[in-house]
């Protein structure tokens, strides 16, 4: 049964993985032919949908919010939080003559410790996990919901279970991952010059 569940949760991570690579890339695609687009003040298309203030969406616009994270590969991601969360400075205790003292494998001269902590050492209290591949699943379900809608973020950092977290962010990638290919088309569509007869 542990063998079964650790291939399930392997595929899962697998899938999420090429879930976000779709959509990082149709985000990249769709960022570069807007950007090439001489159409600057056309009216976009509306994704029918509205976003957290009742606000109607128009892609022009969610284009617009798209940072290059957005844009970037999970793996990116996920390694831009590693080297955040890790790069850490220790605070020294000051000895009663005003000496710096260094402390569990630190140095003494005041500067950040020789080597940054690993993942869990940074983060394993703080999430409550044991092992690095634990703490790395952690990262990941953290990572891959990172450039999700607001409201889509909140709902899966209220999430306890990391499983949970990760399915939640497969999830919505793959109903973006939908939008995005529908979008595509659309543009595809207009950009393609409609069928013409001669007289």
């Amino acid at each position: 049964i542990l063998e079964s569940a650790g291939e399930m949760l392997g595929s899962l991570e697998t899938q999420l993985r090429e879930a976000h690579a779709s959509v990082a890339g149709m985000r990249r695609r769709l960022k570069r032919e807007s950007a090439e687009s001489e159409e600057g003040a056309a009216e976009v298309p509306s994704t029918g949908e509205t976003d957290e203030t009742g606000t109607r969406v128009e892609w022009g616009h969610e284009l617009s919010r798209w940072t290059v994270e957005s844009c970037s590969n999970l793996d990116e991601i996920a390694d831009r939080r590693r080297t955040e969360l890790t790069s850490v400075t220790r605070n020294y205790p000051v000895s009663g003559d005003g000496d710096v003292e260094a402390v569990d494998g630190d140095r003494g001269d005041g500067g950040a410790r020789a080597e940054a902590p690993s993942l869990l050492e940074a983060m394993g209290p703080v999430w409550r996990v044991d092992s690095e591949d634990e703490a790395e699943r952690q990262l990941l379900s953290y990572a891959a919901v990172a450039t999700l809608p607001t409201n889509e973020r909140v709902l899966a950092l209220s999430m306890t279970s990391t499983t949970e977290r990760l399915l939640h962010a497969f999830c919505a990638l793959r109903v973006h991952e939908r939008r995005l290919a529908a979008l595509l088309a659309l543009r595809q569509a207009e950009t393609q010059p409609g069928d013409k007869t001669d007289a």
